[in-house]
């Protein structure tokens, strides 16, 4: 089994935008889209690339929904 060494940043820009989607009241349904659509990229990017980062796209993903 190979080592995940690197997380992905796209899994860390969706933890991020979640959070500021809760945080900021009329942009963050904007923020939100954008969070959910970078969390879709970021779950499909890991399955290919092997990095780590899965629990923050998940993550990301359930503070939008």
């Amino acid at each position: 089994m190979v080592e995940k060494t690197h997380t992905n940043s796209n899994s860390v820009i969706s933890l991020t935008l979640g959070i500021l989607s809760i945080l900021i009241p009329f942009v963050g349904l904007i923020l939100g889209g954008i969070g959910v659509v970078v969390s879709r990229k970021a779950a499909k990017e890991l399955v290919i690339i092997n990095q780590g980062g899965s629990g923050l796209a998940t993550s990301g993903l359930m503070f939008v929904a």
